[in-house]
């Protein structure tokens, strides 16, 4: 059950947190699902918002109390939305696994409906049943041929579609779509180019095509730029090509075996990190020049039309245009050219797309997307991926400001559910295989976490703004307890992401590979730091500072500006004694503020000070206060 709260700003969001614990605990008639129709049907919508989650009233009560106090919570999953459009994004080859569909096709009628619809125009055009090899029992021979490019691409689609109509039945519509290699058909789908059995007779010829293709093809990814790696490419340009540019540093590279293997070693040996990819084909490569006329023969056949829905096509970087979209020459080059993601995702930006939406089996596009509107320089936005774990997602940042078509969240919460006393809301983290990568503007009011990896929240302090939630907790700890604090935060969001798993301070010297952190939920962490610590961090986080340990310093650089040194009241008291000593003058102002600070102490543990015995004006005898 969610509990959705929004605010202007992420202190009052954990404000807003923090009352309505208080409220609902304080009213035990109040039932869970009473107060999260309320907050996602009653409410205004505010740009920081947060989901608390949980299986019952006293976990959700507990979630919600500890973000108030700016605790981690593994229930609680923080969004910033700034307004804007929002983009549908298709995963693609890759990102199968074994029994993909399958628990949504039972818990959501609608989400089955679509899949059986696109299985039954499919099924003919393959040698097996789809979901026979999607749902094959682990390990066996049939569930071995999910990786098989035959089997591959048709299943994506079928998934993909089937997640497409599940969120358009919750009142979700994009404003703009994008899909990676083989996404892009089920993007052209959906936007209505291709019918359904065309968009079928498509994805299962282009995929039967590629698998007959002779085997020895692979495909590595790098580490690198597309201009670093052109050099390296023209020894072998006639074998090797670059696949994909999903990233200013991410490239795929994909072509015959042997040249590549020998390419990736040289790679390698000059500091590039690589990693080979498993695929039983090299697409977007020249080994793909051999099916080229075949496919043109099955693409001539079929009937486009233009697209409904903005489609920024991955071969040009561009919105397709109606003469794109009818040119079966577009759908050839698709298969052979390179991927251009980077270039889609940088037109998305300036489209004013501050929401990313991926639809498939796993959120393989999320790590890119974060790291394209991270390293940008015009960047409206720095952060992109709240990546869901398997089988989880989230639908209600797709609002995006539209209030004129929100998503229906009343069914999913319940029909009988009253209307209660809460905060505002509108993220809902739903049952489906989908990822949420959001990013935003910064305007008046906005966050101080976006934009490129450089900056602290000493950028804001410098400019006049309110320190940090963080940075005000540390201020007046001394090092070893800074160290203790920001160590317990990165842990708590480390376990937050790994589903609640237990970790110590003894965890912050291993590195997060080893605590169980992979590419995509590392996104996860770094944005769930983001919004505890309102500190901006690099999208290549987890890589670049592979230790909590080593977090923590970032951390602690970055406020630092923000933070005072750690002092104490009884020397804060003694200093001040001395220059009162020295004769100092205390003016009528500073005389009225000391008086107000000991006033606003009351009802604290105090420690009893004695008053000087000169300088002070006061008629009693002074009492200092600390908070213990």
């Amino acid at each position: 059950m969610p509990w959705v709260v929004s605010a202007r700003s992420p202190a009052a969001l954990r404000a807003q947190a923090r009352r309505l614990a208080e409220h609902v605990a304080a009213d035990p008639a109040l039932r869970a699902q009473d107060v999260a129709h309320a907050l996602a049907t009653t409410r205004a919508v505010h740009r920081h918002r947060a989901v608390v989650s949980g299986a019952d009233r006293d976990q959700l009560l507990a979630a919600a109390l500890r973000f108030g106090r700016g605790e981690g919570s593994s229930g609680v999953t923080p969004h910033d939305a700034a307004p804007g459009d929002l983009a549908f994004v298709f995963s693609g080859q890759g990102s199968q696994r074994n029994g993909m569909g399958r628990a949504a096709a039972e818990a959501f009628p609608v989400f089955g409906r679509a899949l059986r619809e696109v299985c039954a125009a499919l099924d003919p055009l393959l040698e097996r049943p789809l979901t026979s090899v999607m749902w094959a029992a682990p390990d066996s021979d049939e569930a071995a041929l999910l990786d098989d490019t035959t089997y591959t691409q048709p299943a994506l689609f079928a998934v993909q579609v089937a997640l497409y109509r599940l969120f358009e039945s919750w009142g979700v519509a994009p404003d703009h779509l994008v899909g990676h290699s083989v996404g892009e058909i089920s993007a052209a789908h959906v936007a209505g180019v291709l019918g359904l059995r065309d968009a079928c007779t498509l994805v299962a010829a282009r995929s039967r095509l590629m698998g007959a293709l002779p085997p020895g093809g692979a495909m590595v990814a790098v580490r690198i730029t597309e201009d670093e790696v052109l050099p390296w490419l023209a020894e072998v340009a006639d074998s090797v090509a670059v696949a994909a540019v999903n990233g200013p540093h991410s490239l795929v590279l994909s072509g015959a075996e042997e040249p590549l293997v020998a390419l990736t070693d040289r790679l390698a040996a000059a500091g590039h990190k690589t990693r080979r990819l498993t695929v039983s084909t090299a697409p977007h490569s020249p080994l793909m020049e051999p099916m080229l006329a075949a496919f043109r023969e099955v693409v001539e056949a079929l009937s486009f039309s233009a697209p409904a829905v903005s489609l920024v096509s991955t071969v040009t970087g561009r919105p397709l245009t109606e003469a794109e979209a009818r040119d079966p020459e577009h759908w050839v080059r698709h298969v052979r050219q390179s991927v251009r993601f980077r270039d889609a995702i940088d037109r998305l930006r300036e489209a004013r797309v501050t929401g990313f939406l991926e639809l498939g089996a796993e959120p393989a596009l999320t790590p890119m997307i974060d790291e394209c509107l991270s390293r940008t320089p015009r960047s409206r936005g720095g952060r992109a991926a709240e990546p869901a774990r398997r089988g989880v997602g989230a639908a209600g940042p797709a609002h995006r400001g539209r209030p004129a078509a929100p998503p229906r969240r009343a069914g999913r919460l319940g029909r009988g559910a009253a209307r209660s006393a809460g905060c505002a809301a509108s993220h809902v983290r739903v049952p489906a295989a989908a990822v949420l990568a959001g990013a935003g503007a910064r305007g008046p009011g906005g966050p101080r976490c976006r934009g490129a990896d450089a900056g602290s929240a000493g950028d804001a302090a410098t400019a006049g703004a309110e320190p940090s939630g963080l940075a005000s907790r540390l201020s007046g700890l001394d090092d070893a307890e800074q160290d203790a604090l920001v160590l317990a935060l990165v842990l708590a969001e480390t376990s937050a992401v790994l589903g609640g798993q237990e970790l110590s301070a003894d965890d912050g010297h291993r590195t997060f590979k080893e605590l169980g952190v992979n590419s995509v939920n590392a996104v996860e962490l770094r944005n769930r730091l983001i919004a505890a610590a309102e500190l901006r961090l690099p999208a290549t986080l987890v890589y670049d500072y592979p230790k909590p340990n080593a977090v923590v310093r970032l951390v602690r650089e970055r406020l630092a500006p923000a933070v005072a040194p750690g002092r104490h009241v009884a020397s804060l008291v003694a200093e001040l004694d001395a220059l009162l000593a020295a004769g100092a003058e205390v003016p009528a102002e500073a005389m009225a503020r000391l008086k107000a600070v000991t006033a606003g102490a009351r009802g604290r543990t105090v420690v009893p000070i004695p008053a000087p015995a000169r300088r002070w004006t006061w008629r009693r005898p002074v009492t200092r206060t600390c908070s213990v």
